[in-house]
């Protein structure tokens, strides 16, 4: 499945869905047209967890400031 930040039909075959609040793009024909618009949901946690580390120290005074 590519993931990306947009989608498009790729021949007549494949057709726009969206669920959970995510737009996909299914193909009967080929599967090798699967699309889902967004970003990877793996890295997005790593940064976020990260995001909400380095403000917890800074609530703290971990800077050193």
């Amino acid at each position: 499945m590519k993931v990306g930040a947009s989608v498009k039909k790729m021949c007549e075959f494949c057709r726009t869905v969206k669920r959970r609040g995510r737009v996909y793009v299914l193909c009967t024909a080929n599967p090798k047209h699967k699309q889902r618009q967004g970003i990877s949901t793996f890295a997005y946690e790593n940064i976020a967890s990260y995001v909400k580390s380095e403000r917890r120290s800074e609530m703290q005074g971990g800077l050193g400031a």
